[in-house]
Parts: structure tokens; C-alpha cells; sequence
């Protein structure tokens, strides 16, 4: 996930699946367009987050603890 911003637009973007081009340049799976700034960062920040909460909750339930509060689980009972 990244930020761009196009200089020609001035359009900001939030790329999604990006991937290095061999030569330079990158190609992405996805792209969100916003002409105001502050649109852009929230909804970048917002969507990075949600992905980190994610995965840090699936790490958190693999080690037998519950995923929003990181308190140990005990089983069986």
C-alpha cells in the first residue's frame, strides 16, 4: 500500500498491491483517487490500521490469547 500523488492532476492516491517494475515505475492492483489531501491520509491511515489490527490479532488468537484485549485464553473449561 502507498501514497501517490500525481504532479500533471494533482490528484492523490492510495495504490493498493503495488510491485516494483524491472526499469522502475511500479503497477498496482488497486487505486483510490482524492483531490483533497486530508481525504487521502485518513483514508490511508485508516485502511493500514485495519490491516495491522488484523494481523495482529491473528497472531494474538494463534498464541492462545484472546484478539482484542491480548489477555491469555484458557482452554478447556
Amino acid at each position: 500500500m502507498a501514497l501517490a500523488f500525481d504532479d500533471e492532476s494533482g490528484e492523490y492516491s492510495i495504490l493498493d498491491g503495488c510491485a516494483p517494475q524491472d526499469g522502475g515505475g511500479y503497477t498496482y492492483a488497486s487505486k483510490a483517487g482524492y483531490e483533497n489531501p486530508m481525504e487521502v491520509i485518513s483514508g490511508f491511515f485508516g485502511q493500514a490500521e485495519m490491516r495491522m489490527r488484523r494481523k495482529i490479532g491473528d497472531r494474538l488468537e494463534a498464541e492462545d490469547r484472546d484478539r482484542y484485549t491480548g489477555e491469555l485464553v484458557k482452554r478447556g473449561q
